[in-house]
């Protein structure tokens, strides 16, 4: 069994929290004697990290091919579903951990996370970035899997958010380039147009904190950036009435998520024409990104 699931995770390498997540039915000393009999028969090898891989490609291959042969679709899928949401989970764990910052939370998934201290957020930092080939290759994983189950699409949008402040952090620019152009393509395919609005926004400050003009940073910020505000812009007009509790047509009233995610893209805007030396445009920009927040704790 424990096999089996090696074969159905998206990379050869694998830590005991995620076989744990994908074999629930078994206790733990039977998984640990499952994966001590894969290190004796040189299916499977420790690194000093203490991540385990298998010995190669052609093993992990030969392990979904068993997975494939033995065990019927639904359960495969149930498998992929459990690392899956597993790494959503150590993400957004991971990013309330290391930041205040506000994500938009649909699943209220972050309010329960604590941060930690300086010492703490060192040590996680160490985690991801151990764990970041595994990570980077989910995200892709999880948006492929949307079109045989739905939900992955959310994971698939949630898990890059997640690692928006290691990323920074980190300076791994490509990763969040990569992992955010997936996220826009997997928020869309929910239909979730704010959560499209926040993927557009991270994507574009990417590009804006990378700054590469031989990579065409600056047209690929202004081009998210810009795509994302008219995602968001303030509601108004008849085209963009609301219905009430009570059944009846008024003003749709705007979501302190909708206005955070709209300050948040006039904010970058603001930053984006500061790095071009348009000062003017900056700070009207990021006045208007004050404006948007009248009201809301900030």
């Amino acid at each position: 069994a424990v096999y089996r699931c090696i074969g159905l995770h998206p990379t050869p390498e694998f830590d005991t929290d995620v076989v744990r997540a994908m074999t629930p039915a078994l206790t733990d000393p039977a998984r640990a004697k499952a994966i001590r009999a894969l290190t004796d028969a040189s299916l499977v090898v420790r690194s000093p990290g203490g991540t385990y891989r298998t010995v190669s490609g052609l093993v992990h291959a030969h392990a979904a091919d068993r997975a494939r042969a033995d065990l019927p679709q639904d359960e495969r899928d149930a498998v992929r579903a459990r690392w899956t949401w597993h790494y959503v989970d150590l993400a957004e764990r991971a990013d309330a951990a290391l930041s205040p910052r506000y994500r938009y939370d649909p699943a209220g998934a972050y309010a329960a996370h604590p941060r930690l201290g300086a010492d703490g957020q060192d040590a996680l930092v160490a985690e991801l970035e151990r764990r970041r080939h595994s990570l980077r290759i989910a995200v892709r994983a999880a948006c492929a899997a949307g079109r045989h189950d739905p939900r992955s699409y959310e994971a698939a949008w949630r898990l890059p958010q997640g690692l928006w402040t290691f990323y920074l952090r980190c300076g791994f620019h490509s990763d969040w380039i990569e992992t955010y152009t997936v996220a826009c393509d997997a928020a869309l395919e929910c239909g979730d147009l704010l959560a499209l609005a926040r993927m557009r926004y991270g994507l574009g400050f990417a590009h804006l904190d990378r700054w590469s003009e031989e990579a065409g940073d600056q047209r690929a910020a202004r081009e998210q950036l810009e795509q994302a505000l008219e995602l968001v812009r303030p509601l108004n007009g008849r085209s963009e009435e609301a219905e009430r509790p009570d059944g009846s047509a008024g003003p749709a009233q705007e979501s302190e998520a909708r206005r955070r995610t709209r300050s948040s893209v006039l904010e970058g805007l603001a930053i984006l024409e500061g790095k071009l030396g348009n000062d003017l445009m900056s700070l009207e920009y990021a006045q208007a990104a004050l404006d948007a927040l009248a009201g809301v704790e900030h």
